[in-house]
């Protein structure tokens, strides 16, 4: 009987040690829902597509939300780069040096706070750049950069990215200056 017990609370033991050690990753910012890693089982959480800008208008605040964020890691000779778009809104981030052939973490690594600029060539991606702000009007981008600050990778080759815009439309008035922050999933293709 001693040794059964001592057999069963050595089992005990070690499933209670086993069961505490999955893989998962912390998420600092809760505004996008996520799956539990946990009830899935997988080592990632799973991101829904699309997102959100959140932009400063002369003080006044707007959300433009995003349906599709595409990353395009293209051939050798070509620029990487981003395509963004929601209702009224496409524009362009350009990836020059081209994203590194890795997996994982050490795939957007090397692009954490640099600024990525919306000047993606128009013989690559012809569409015009815009954007539209709900209640504020439609503007031309006519210049501006994206810098991702953090990321997580998640499942499905859905990633997930945080981060500040900086923007200059063109309106009646002139180019204006507008910035704010993201937060999208990404869907890297190749």
């Amino acid at each position: 009987m001693k040794r059964w017990f001592c057999l069963f609370f050595i089992v005990a033991l070690l499933s209670a040690t086993f069961a505490g050690c999955g893989a998962t990753k912390a998420r600092e910012d809760s505004s996008v829902p996520i799956a539990a890693s946990k009830e899935s089982g997988n080592p990632y959480p799973t991101f829904a597509e699309g997102g959100a800008l959140t932009l400063s208008f002369n003080g006044q605040s707007a959300t433009i939300k995003l349906d599709d964020v595409q990353l395009a890691n293209t051939d050798s000779g070509y620029p990487d780069y981003m395509e963004l778009s929601g209702s009224g809104t496409y524009f362009a981030a350009l990836i020059d040096p081209k994203m590194p052939d890795v997996e994982g973490d050490a795939y957007y690594q090397p692009i954490v706070g640099r600024a990525l600029p919306l000047t993606v060539p128009k013989d690559l991606l012809p569409d015009d750049r815009e954007i539209t702000a709900p209640n504020l009007g439609k503007y031309t981008i006519v210049g501006g950069n994206l810098t991702m600050e953090k990321f997580q990778i998640g499942m499905d080759g859905r990633d997930h990215w945080d981060g500040r815009i900086d923007l200059q439309l063109q309106s009646t008035r002139g180019v204006i200056p507008v910035s704010g922050t993201f937060s999208f999933t990404v869907v890297p293709t190749w």
